[in-house]
């Protein structure tokens, strides 16, 4: 609900808990507000709660009260929630655009702030006729984090809801280049450099390190914990679209891994090749789209 330029998102959702009986409900509720049309600033929240006999609770649905999930005065003993906010922001010079994002996670019931993650984008689209060029830098500390890419493993504990990431970095350079009506040819380049643990644990205290030394925060890993794999992989993705009334669709990626100290294992360094190829038949208007 809202207007043109400022408006209010509310959605809530409930799953069952993997290998357990108990329900999740997740609220979430977003703010967004376009100053003008090149520019676009939204805050978000959401929450996860639960558990053994534990019902949805209707004051964190309620859309009109969005900075109820930042607050949990009222949460009996033992019922804590996953609190998340972020805040979104898209602006449209006229060079391009400019992206950015910062979550804030707090995953455990003494209401830690220490999981977090964020992006910072840049698109350059007027460098040349039928060319885009992208950069962007991300950064998670002690986040599970879902990947659409397929040269990234997609499972947690056999479990097909993304791959724990934990902690990263990761620099990405892509480049959209329309050769010609119909063909798409799209370079890329990522840097990954990805830390050790579990996020299903809290992050450990540097108090309670045996081998923290004592007095200086600083010299304690705020990110990258253990020891750090990192890939480089240049990659080649596109597609194709040639026929008139039935036209045929190709989309193709390649890609080549230069992994060092593969999972996290000093020493261990290898090279891996993916790449997949999708066909599709697109009938003509008056008929189906046959996939």
């Amino acid at each position: 609900m809202g207007t043109e330029r400022i408006f209010l998102i509310g959605s809530v959702a409930s799953y069952g808990d993997f290998g357990a009986d108990t329900t999740h409900y997740v609220p979430m509720h977003r703010l967004e507000v376009r100053p003008f049309d090149e520019l676009m600033i939204a805050v978000s929240e959401s929450a996860v709660h639960g558990g053994p006999g534990r019902s949805l609770d209707w004051p964190l649905v309620n859309p009109l009260s969005i900075w109820q999930i930042a607050q949990d005065d009222n949460a009996e003993e033992g019922e804590s929630f996953n609190k998340v906010g972020q805040v979104d922001m898209w602006w449209r010079p006229g060079f391009g655009a400019l992206f950015g994002s910062l979550l804030i996670d707090a995953t455990n019931q003494e209401g830690s702030c220490c999981q977090m993650g964020g992006s910072l984008g840049l698109e350059l689209s007027h460098l040349a006729p039928q060319l885009n060029v992208r950069g962007n830098f991300s950064f998670i500390q002690s986040l599970a984090y879902r990947t659409f890419l397929q040269w990234e493993e997609y499972s947690v504990e056999r479990i097909g809801i993304g791959w724990d990431k934990v902690d990263l970095y990761l620099v990405t350079a892509e480049v959209d280049w329309f050769a010609r009506p119909g063909l798409l040819i799209r370079p890329r380049l990522d840097l990954q450099i990805k830390g050790e643990g579990d996020f299903r644990e809290l992050r450990p205290n540097p108090e309670d390190n045996p081998d923290f030394p004592t007095g200086d925060l600083s010299e304690f890993p705020r990110i990258l914990l253990g020891e750090a794999e990192t890939t480089i992989r240049p990659a080649l993705r596109g597609y194709w679209i040639g026929g008139d009334k039935w036209q045929i669709r190709l989309d193709w990626g390649v890609g080549l891994s230069f992994i060092q100290d593969y999972h996290h294992t000093a020493g261990d360094d290898r090279t891996e090749f993916t790449g997949w190829l999708k066909a599709a038949i697109l009938t003509p208007r008056w008929l189906f789209r046959l996939h």
